[in-house]
């Protein structure tokens, strides 16, 4: 990933990523959510709606239908997803990604 523009000394922006271990990290964390260890990275660009890399943390956007079935009750689904996830992964609900 490239990002344009100046530099400033007090922009965090990251300006280059390998795609490799971006999608090794979003891989990993969709295999355990998804319950599904083969996930291929095709398939888990099916899951996602955005990738946001900080320089702290990555942000995933999910799709809400690609873990979470129509009818389920949200609250009780991010739970369930919350215990798969590391201790130093946050599970967040987004109002627009939850709603497409």
């Amino acid at each position: 990933m490239q990002q344009g523009g100046g530099r400033s000394g007090e922009d965090d922006a990251i300006r280059r990523i390998p795609a490799q271990a971006i999608e090794e990290l979003v891989l990993e964390r969709l295999r355990t959510l998804s319950r599904k260890p083969q996930l291929s990275w095709s398939q888990a660009l099916g899951l996602l709606a955005r990738i946001e890399v900080h320089s702290e943390t990555v942000h995933l956007s999910i799709s809400r239908t690609g873990l979470i079935g129509p009818h389920a009750d949200l609250d009780r689904e991010i739970l369930r997803l919350q215990r798969l996830l590391g201790p130093d992964d946050r599970l967040r609900p987004d109002a627009q990604v939850l709603a497409g």
